[in-house]
Parts: C-alpha cells; sequence; structure tokens
C-alpha cells in the first residue's frame, strides 16, 4: 500500500523560512511509480543555488531566498506527485479481481495498439 501527500501545491503547507530548509524526499516523497524522486531533489539542488546565489550577490536576503525557494520546490513536489500517484491508483485499481481481469484482457489491445502507432 501506498501513502503519499496531497499533490496539491497549496496543501503543503510552508513553514517559517529560516538558515535550514529540506528538499527532495524530505518534503516531497514520491512512490517508486514514477522514478522521479532523485531527479526531483536535483531540481530542489538547482533551485536552492539559484536562490542562494542571489542572497550572496545581495539582491536579497537569505530568508527571503530560502523562502522563494522553498514556495518553487512546492509547485516542483506538486509537479511530481501528480503523475506518481495517477500510477499507484491504476495500481489500486487494478489489484482487484475485476481490475486484474480487465487488465489482462486490455493489454494485449493497449500493446498492439503501440505497435500500430509506430
Amino acid at each position: 500500500m501506498f501513502n503519499a501527500a496531497s499533490t496539491r501545491a497549496e496543501d503543503l503547507a510552508p513553514w517559517p523560512a529560516g538558515r535550514i530548509t529540506a528538499l527532495g524526499d524530505a518534503v516531497h516523497a514520491t512512490p517508486p511509480t514514477a522514478g522521479m524522486g532523485a531527479g526531483a531533489a536535483i531540481r530542489d539542488a538547482a533551485g536552492l543555488l539559484t536562490h542562494v546565489s542571489a542572497a550572496a550577490d545581495g539582491t536579497a536576503t537569505l530568508t527571503d531566498a530560502v523562502d522563494h525557494f522553498e514556495a518553487g520546490m512546492r509547485r516542483r513536489g506538486s509537479e511530481v506527485l501528480t503523475p506518481a500517484m495517477k500510477t499507484v491508483r491504476w495500481i489500486l485499481a487494478t489489484d482487484t479481481t475485476l481490475g486484474a481481469a480487465a487488465t489482462t484482457v486490455s493489454t494485449p489491445i493497449l500493446a498492439a495498439a503501440a505497435r500500430l502507432r509506430h
């Protein structure tokens, strides 16, 4: 069974910005169904670097930089969780007798349709 946070960025409540923040799975843990967890953490790290660089240049305070980073991270987390949770919902829907039968019938049809597209 999979449990995950909301996929809506507005549901990922902000916390007070400070000198310490979190990124990657510490904030938006993804189920293994999308293979996006490491990529999201790398995107988060790049975003944090961009915002902290602005603070180092004097165009923003460190607290403001972290606050802006965290807002963007919540949006990116939502973007990653949405497709991952669609897959989870599909897995859960097919993990029944009826779902298994539907999968058995539909898989060859979907495979044939995919071959026709190529």
